[in-house]
């Protein structure tokens, strides 16, 4: 049997994850919200709540570390910043369409996504133990590497927002 770890912190980050979810399918839904910055915000809010919805199982006691980053693992930390970047920037011109540059952003999320799925691979056909430990860093590097992605797309807006400003 299992024994969950129920505590403050996971119920109130539980309600912040089912907060999310239905925030997103609301705006999604509904003709009212039918813009695209609000769409970019649906998109943010739900990538934050499945990404905190995967720390939340693992954090509940749900499945240990090791099956966590060898079966569940989705690296939604690199697409965060780049759908916070996208909705700020409809939200300022919305009369203007995403670039191929703004969409270059997704590179790191598909980057991060295919070694994920690689990695999740060698595991599921039981691959040798040495190419399973050169694999296994990478979702702890992809975390890493996604907080300096995330720093770089705040610059970024700040000065969107800045230059906005004026």
């Amino acid at each position: 049997m299992l024994n969950l770890n129920f505590n403050l912190y996971n119920s109130v980050l539980f309600a912040g994850i089912l907060q999310g979810i239905i925030f997103a399918i609301v705006v999604l839904i509904n003709k009212k919200y039918n813009h695209k910055s609000n769409f970019y915000l649906a998109a943010l809010i739900s990538s934050f709540s499945f990404n905190n919805l995967q720390y939340y199982c693992a954090d509940i006691g749900l499945y240990d570390s090791t099956f966590f980053y060898n079966y569940v693992f989705i690296p939604f930390c690199l697409i965060i910043p780049v759908y916070f970047y996208l909705y700020i920037v409809q939200s300022l011109y919305p009369e203007n369409k995403i670039t191929f540059k703004q969409k270059l952003l997704f590179v790191p999320f598909y980057i991060g996504l295919f070694f994920c799925v690689l990695y999740k691979l060698f595991v599921g056909l039981n691959f040798r133990e040495e190419v399973l430990n050169f694999f296994y860093p990478i979702p702890n590097i992809i975390e890493f590497l996604a907080i300096i992605f995330n720093q770089i797309i705040y610059v970024i807006v700040f000065f969107k927002i800045k230059k906005f400003e004026k």
